[in-house]
């Protein structure tokens, strides 16, 4: 997908949903930026991420005079997080238990403001 594209699906994103901050999951991915005056974030994944960095994470939101982000990452030892999905029924495939095939787009334990 070239640069253009995606930036044109984020700026629609934000758009239709007529918000200044726009959260969603599916991708598996943490990561925030910003889109004109608002901004758009994924929060991560339980189940492990996406990213080249497989430890699960997930992001805390702070609302307030500025909005910022933190992602954390888990210490999760892999063989007992994969045993823990396999009891849960949670499909390997949907697992992550290696580096996936996306940068690192946050810093865990970091908060950074992205807006105003």
């Amino acid at each position: 997908m070239t640069r253009h594209i995606i930036c044109a699906a984020a700026e629609r994103m934000v758009r239709e949903a007529q918000a200044r901050v726009l959260v969603y999951g599916h991708i598996h991915t943490p990561y925030q930026r910003k889109v004109g005056d608002a901004a758009l974030l994924s929060v991560g994944a339980v189940s492990g991420s996406n990213d080249a960095d497989p430890r699960p994470a997930y992001t805390i939101l702070n609302l307030d005079a500025t909005i910022s982000v933190e992602v954390r990452r888990v210490e999760w030892p892999s063989e007992e997080r994969l045993e823990a999905y396999r009891l849960a029924g949670v499909d390997r495939r949907f697992s992550r238990d290696q580096p996936g095939p996306f940068p690192i787009r946050s810093r865990p334990g970091v908060a950074i403001t992205v807006w105003p």
